[in-house]
């Protein structure tokens, strides 16, 4: 059985699924800037596209002081940028009903893959635009990060951090060559920073990637798309350094809270055929910080700065043997950061799923008010909060029949996605309202 972290999908038969007038920039890929070599060069210096890194130590190394300026971008006048690119806009009004304090927030009619939630802004790719977008949930409005409806264009992986918007762009430029490109722009001044690129087909690209703290880490997929051969690379965009994680068989998004990394790494030979397990390492020094012996596939790992969260199959008596890869009975279990200590947070027989948390909440998409609990399909969702301080469990969208799956949350705000009429978009929930939420 196989789990793939958040923002990147999974195979466990389900469905995965984030001041004025301001002119965006379209990047063009094809600037004047030669692509820099590897050769003497700091910027490129990371694990080699073979993935020689047969030890757990972390390598450092410092970015090139040009990488972070706006020299690969233009100003592009093409019919094909709209007219409110870099425009603040509201959220259009309407929608439908999720529940007390809560709203939908996205009107798309195909799924948002990918998308992020911090400081009060959610960050999302529109995949039926291509468009990169950035609500702001406290003011209700929503303003285009990037445009990239033109040929050979794509961006994905949202993520914010700060006053910083993440995202990678890939100029394809042929079936042979093509190129990454690691973005930052700032929401408050717009400034756009192009902090490193990537030669896909030559070395490791990312393919997913989570800003937190003084970091933004990636899990980097070699050219040849050899699972087996992965490493995480945290880059400091202010210091211009980089710590390597070499474990080669990491999977999905690394999850962090810029100290701790947790990731998804597959077992060779557990009792039940392959699996999955979580590993967390210090960014500073790639030190293992924990490791579990095996007690069931773990997976859909969240953290904050004092929790990691995930969910965990060692109860999952019918899913869990013979190299199923169906799950049964997949429960919600806590990691203490400060004490290392392990908690179970939600252990009842149905299936419990994509988990999050931020500070004292955790939340989770819960299967046991579905006509079959223990459905691998589900039929019916709701989304559960948690409260570490209390242990009081509630249910956030009771009576709201339907999937709510891919749930975040950061400070007073929950988003989850939920199907619409049209396609499947993301809703907020505003905990503060109902009383949930307190600084």
């Amino acid at each position: 059985m196989v789990f793939l972290s958040a923002d990147t999908g999974d195979n466990m038969n389900r469905i995965t699924f984030p001041a004025a007038f301001v002119i965006l920039m379209l990047i063009s890929c094809n600037g004047e800037k030669e692509e820099p070599s590897d050769a003497g060069m700091d910027v490129q210096i990371t694990p080699d596209a073979s993935g020689d890194s047969d030890t757990d130590s972390d390598t450092d190394s410092d970015m090139d002081s040009d990488s972070d300026t706006d020299s690969d971008t233009d100003t592009d006048s093409d019919s094909d940028t709209d007219a409110d690119a870099g425009t603040w806009q509201p959220i259009p009004d309407g929608g439908k009903y999720c529940g007390e304090h809560c709203r939908q927030v996205t009107f798309t009619p195909e799924v948002q893959t990918t998308y992020d939630l911090n400081n009060g802004y959610l960050a999302y790719k529109d995949n039926s635009s291509e468009y990169l977008w950035l609500i702001d949930l406290e003011n209700e409005k929503q303003i285009k990060v990037a445009d990239t409806q033109r040929p050979n264009y794509i961006v994905y992986y949202p993520t914010i951090n700060s006053s910083w918007v993440y995202y990678i762009l890939n100029c394809r430029r042929g079936e042979i060559e093509s190129t990454d490109i690691l973005y930052r722009r700032n929401i408050i001044t717009w400034e756009l920073q192009e902090l490193k690129r990537y030669k896909y087909e030559e070395e490791h690209s990312p393919f997913s990637l989570l800003a937190r703290g003084d970091y933004v880490c990636m899990n980097m997929s070699p050219p040849l798309g050899d699972n087996s051969n992965q490493y995480i690379e945290c880059i400091n965009p202010e210091t211009k350094t980089i710590k390597t994680i070499s474990d080669q068989d990491s999977i999905g998004t690394p999850i962090h809270n810029g100290e701790h990394v947790a990731y998804v790494y597959m077992i060779p030979n557990p009792p039940f055929g392959s699996g999955t397990h979580i590993k967390v390492r210090n960014i500073e020094d790639g030190g293992v910080a924990k490791l579990w012996d095996y007690l069931g596939d773990k997976g859909r790992q969240h953290m904050s700065s004092n929790g990691l969260v995930w969910i965990d199959l060692r109860n999952d008596t019918l899913g869990n043997k013979n190299g199923n890869a169906s799950i049964h009975n997949s429960d919600i279990y806590y990691l203490d950061l400060q004490t290392m200590i392990e908690t179970p947070l939600c252990t009842n027989s149905a299936i419990q799923d994509w988990p999050a948390i931020d500070g004292n909440l955790v939340a989770w998409e819960d299967q046991r008010n579905s006509p079959d609990p223990t459905r691998s399909v589900p039929q019916d969702l709701d989304i559960y909060l948690y409260n570490l301080e209390t242990k009081d469990e509630v249910n956030l969208t009771e009576g709201i029949s339907d999937w709510k799956f891919y749930t975040r949350i950061s400070g007073k705000w929950l988003t989850f996605q939920m199907p619409s009429d049209p396609g499947i978009n993301i809703f907020a929930v505003d905990l503060e309202a109902m009383g949930l939420y307190s600084e």
